[in-house]
């Protein structure tokens, strides 16, 4: 009985060591464009209608029409959180994904 209550305070004290112990992540926060196309009915987002109230230089807010004045394109500027040093795998993480011109017969 009295090893039992040894060894889970041993266990319960190794691990608060490795919670203490571990790093935070460092990150930075970089602007990204984010740019929505409505056809037909072109009311505007409503990420883009808060952003653009009334810091429309301030978030790099633009609209422009497009498909013959079928549809709007509204684009503005985002904060995103993005990691300073990935560790361990996180390639691909910030890259746009471009799939290949010609798809594979299978």
């Amino acid at each position: 009985m009295k090893m039992r209550k040894v060894l889970v305070i041993i266990l319960g004290l190794a691990s608060l060591g490795a919670f203490v112990s571990a790093q935070p992540a460092s990150a930075g926060w970089v602007k990204k464009r984010v740019c929505n196309t409505a056809y037909l009915n072109p009311e505007p987002s409503r990420q883009f209608a808060n952003k653009c109230k009334g810091g429309w230089n301030e978030h790099g807010c633009s609209s422009q029409l497009v498909a013959g004045g079928y549809g709007m394109k509204r684009c503005y500027d985002v904060d995103v959180l993005v990691p300073n040093d990935l560790k361990g795998g996180g390639s691909g993480l910030n890259n746009t994904f471009n799939p290949p011109a010609k798809s594979k017969n299978r």
